[in-house]
This record gives C-alpha cells, structure tokens and sequence, in this order.
C-alpha cells in the first residue's frame, strides 16, 4: 500500500470520527476502568478484548509499523493490511472478508522490522501477549474517536476469529486521552514515511 493510500485511508477515518465520534465523552477519560466501562457499553467491547502495546521501559525508541489499517493481520516478522489482501477495494467489511482467503492473506504478507518483537498488553488484566512462532493474528485497531464508522471490522470480529481460524486482537490507540496510565502509548501510532 502507498503512503498516498494510508493517508486517504486515515483521512477518512479522521472525517468519520469528526462527524460521528463518541456521544457523550469529552474525549478524556479519567481512568483505564472509565474507559473500559464505556467501550462496554458503546460497542459492547469487554475489557479482556481490548489490548495496546506498552511503551518500551528501558529508554529505546521502538520502531513504528510501517503499514497501519484497521485491520491488519501478524505472522511472525510479516504483515499484512486489508488493503493489500483486498487490493484496495472500496466496500463494506462484510463484503471484503468474503473476497479473503487464508491463502489471500498469506500472499500479503511483507516483512516488518517490528512485527516480530510486539508485545501487547491486555488492557483489562494486564498480561502479556506475545504470539506464537507461526501464530496467525488479526488486529483491529480502536479509537473512540472513530466513533461508529470506525467499529465495522470490530462488530465481526467473531467471524473473522472463524473464518480465518485466528485470536483476534482489538488494539486501542486512545492512550493520549485516558488518564492515569504509565505504560500506555500516549502519542498516536507512528508509521514511516
């Protein structure tokens, strides 16, 4: 996927986060237990789903993923967004993920200088997650901010989990706007340019 891709591709979820971004939140949460409790009760996320990646506590700058999409598949040192495995095609998620294989997915993959090392944390009870070698993952990125257009591939995440015979992932970004948190990344994802 170009960069020219990603960028239409975060424009427009910014678009639909400006017009349909979450209802009744100033944007910032006091506490990690606020919320989970609102991402429960919006989306209908438990808070086991919901996963980041804890900063780096030794003072190393990690290296930023070089694709982002709100759905991205892992294998080992390998990525592969939505788009690559679609080829860019514009229709509902629904749609997509009946034009996906485990083979289109595979197919997909590029190497990644960070998606081998990546630990997530689990946002409700806190342990660690570090795939399997040879461990097929998809991870759906979650914002608030994105609001109900932004929830698409979240709300078949059970199907995806089928499907594709993967763990499913549900991957916030929304470190910077709940308080009271020390590992949680508080700037927005970075990707190379």
């Amino acid at each position: 996927m170009s960069m020219h891709n990603i960028i239409i591709l975060t424009l427009r979820c910014l678009f639909f986060a400006s017009t349909s971004h979450a209802q009744g939140t100033d944007g910032n949460f006091e506490s990690k237990e606020s919320y989970l409790k609102y991402s429960l009760d919006t989306y209908g996320i438990n808070s086991n789903e919901i996963y980041y990646v804890p900063v780096n506590t030794n003072g190393r700058e990690e290296k930023p993923l070089e694709k982002f999409s709100l759905l991205m598949f892992f294998k080992n040192d390998s990525i592969a967004t939505i788009e690559d495995i679609s080829n860019n095609a514009a229709c509902s998620a629904s749609k997509i993920l009946k034009k996906t294989s485990v083979a289109a997915i595979k197919n997909s993959f590029a190497k990644s200088a960070t998606a081998g090392n990546i630990i997530f944390k689990n946002m409700g009870n806190e342990t660690l997650f570090k795939p399997k070698k040879d461990e097929l993952i998809a991870v759906l990125f979650y914002s608030y901010k994105f609001g109900d257009a932004g929830q698409e591939y979240i709300e078949v995440r059970d199907k995806i989990a089928k499907e594709f015979n993967v763990k499913t992932l549900i991957l916030t970004i929304d470190g910077g706007y709940i308080s009271g948190t020390t590992d949680m990344p508080k700037n927005a994802i970075k990707m190379y340019e």
